[in-house]
């Protein structure tokens, strides 16, 4: 690639193929083999730049990252007593940090190079102004396209990309570009900041200081949200306090790193590739969806009003494990209505933490409403907008599709992946591990009966725990086991925690 080369008038550098990296996000039974080996054996995969020799998703040699600054106060330019985005003036601040712009290394005029990293390697990365800028919370669907687009026309060129964006929406944005860019094989963050960068005291450089180096040392094959020292699976994010620097959370999901003295990946939580496909595009999104949210005493006016033409998705907001007012028939046929004309309508919980619970959601699923499972409701809509405009004349595959994982966007019940106790999954993990003799085999399957059961416990599944006491798993129930105080999606709650007895 030829560093000099510029990207203003939208004519993308001259590209150099690097070698393909597997891209397919998806788990297999392969896959959970692989998990399952690391867990029983105890490894750690390493994730700062001091230990990163030996890993496979360390990108070796000096790195080039493409910087898309798409909204967001971070670039603002302050005039008087007001800030305002201002083009060109983002370049010109990052050229004032050393951390950022190492003189030394003879950074072209579109480009720029980090210091020598802890690990003896810089990153080169490259300023995409998009035109116009604008405050995130003007954005819509076009603009999740144009930065999509973006990340696909430069993706053979660039090692990784970050996404500098306002806080407002970047939720939208970030699961929006996990459906449109599919097989994704690179590292993507989405970053901003609080205080703009020119500030004196700001957040921004933290942010953007991290995210470079990480998408320049890693390869997290995933859209990302990055802040405060924290990297989060954009499905995942929601905005907590947009006044904090802190503003990012994810409830329902685990962290995927952490940057402090070590920047450390949770590897066993990243998406791992399992194929080599290509990137994929996707650019049809369906804008005719809504957001329901019910309250008590909402009028049957009102939820008709919403599901009336031309819309064809409507995610709901509703109480607790996904509660609605289930003595309100007026409601439950307005929705059983709109289902039957092909609207599709989602179930999700208003609660921060939490899912929507199948016992829970039964009248709702008489009339044709499909659960959301755990997800946020910003992913939510952006996925049901997803499948509407991949599949228009297709509402069947919608509907099954939507509580379907397909961007780790929802939590599939550990039961549901695999069965821990069937003899095909413990002769292929047997394989793995090279165990040869039954009684061997029988105590890998009594250990991973344990893990499956207090990983269940631990979330509160108790789906999940139902279903392994009731299967030939081993399990044998006693009252004397384990009391387990477990605080779960849903608060703290104590449960009989099984252990593993062979009958």
């Amino acid at each position: 690639m030829r560093l000099g080369s510029s990207l203003e008038d939208g004519t993308p550098p001259e590209r150099t193929p690097i070698s393909e990296l597997p891209s397919e996000n998806t788990v297999d039974e392969d896959h959970v083999i692989m998990e399952a080996s690391e867990i029983v054996q105890k490894q750690h995969h390493p994730g700062n730049l001091g230990k990163v020799t030996d890993n496979k998703n360390f990108i070796p040699g000096d790195s080039r990252v493409l910087v898309i600054y798409a909204s967001g106060s971070i670039g603002y330019k302050k005039e008087g007593t007001m800030f305002t985005p201002a083009k060109g003036f983002m370049r010109d601040v990052i050229r004032g940090y050393p951390m950022l712009n190492d003189q030394a290394a003879d950074p072209k005029e579109n480009d720029f190079v980090t210091p020598v990293s802890h690990h003896g390697k810089r990153v080169r990365y490259t300023l995409l102004e998009c035109d116009p800028l604008m405050d995130s919370a003007s954005m819509d669907m076009q603009d999740w396209v144009k930065i999509a687009n973006h990340v696909a026309d430069h993706y053979d060129s660039y090692d990784g990309f970050v996404v500098l964006h306002g806080i407002d929406t970047v939720s939208y944005t970030a699961a929006a570009l996990s459906f449109m860019l599919e097989h994704i094989g690179k590292t993507v963050i989405i970053t901003g900041g609080v205080i703009p960068l020119c500030e004196p005291r700001t957040d921004s450089l933290a942010n953007l200081i991290d995210a470079v180096t990480i998408a320049g040392h890693f390869v997290v094959p995933e859209i990302c949200i990055y802040g405060s020292g924290k990297l989060f699976r954009g499905t995942r994010t929601i905005i907590s306090n947009p006044a904090s620097f802190t503003c990012y959370d994810s409830p329902n999901f685990p962290v995927l790193g952490i940057a402090e003295v070590t920047i450390d990946i949770e590897w066993r939580l990243v998406r791992q590739p399992t194929s080599m496909s290509p990137l994929r595009l996707h650019t049809l999104l369906c804008s005719e969806v809504a957001l329901l949210h019910m309250f008590p005493g909402i009028t049957s006016a009102a939820v008709k009003a919403l599901l009336a033409p031309p819309i064809r998705g409507v995610v709901l907001r509703t109480f607790g494990y996904g509660n609605a007012p289930n003595v309100r028939q007026d409601i439950l046929h307005i929705l059983k209505q709109a289902t039957a004309r092909g609207i599709v309508v989602v179930n999700t919980t208003q609660c921060l933490e939490g899912c929507v619970a199948d016992e829970a959601t039964n009248a709702l699923a008489q009339v044709g409403v499909v659960s959301g499972v755990d997800m946020t409701a910003e992913c939510a809509l952006v996925k049901l907008a997803f499948l509407l405009g991949q599949y228009k004349d297709d509402i069947s595959k919608v509907r099954a599709q939507i509580g379907q994982d397909m961007r780790g966007e929802l939590t599939v019940s550990v039961v549901n992946k695999f069965n821990a106790g069937s003899d095909e999954f413990l002769s292929k993990l047997s394989s793995a591990m090279e165990v040869n003799s039954e009684g061997e085999e029988e105590e890998l399957r009594d250990y991973l009966n344990g893990i499956v059961m207090c990983n269940a416990a631990r979330t509160g599944d108790l789906q999940s725990i139902k279903l392994l006491v009731e299967s030939d798993a081993g399990w044998q129930v006693d009252v004397q086991d384990y009391l387990l105080n477990s605080h779960s999606s849903s608060g703290s709650i104590k449960m009989i925690l099984a252990r593993s007895v062979p009958r």
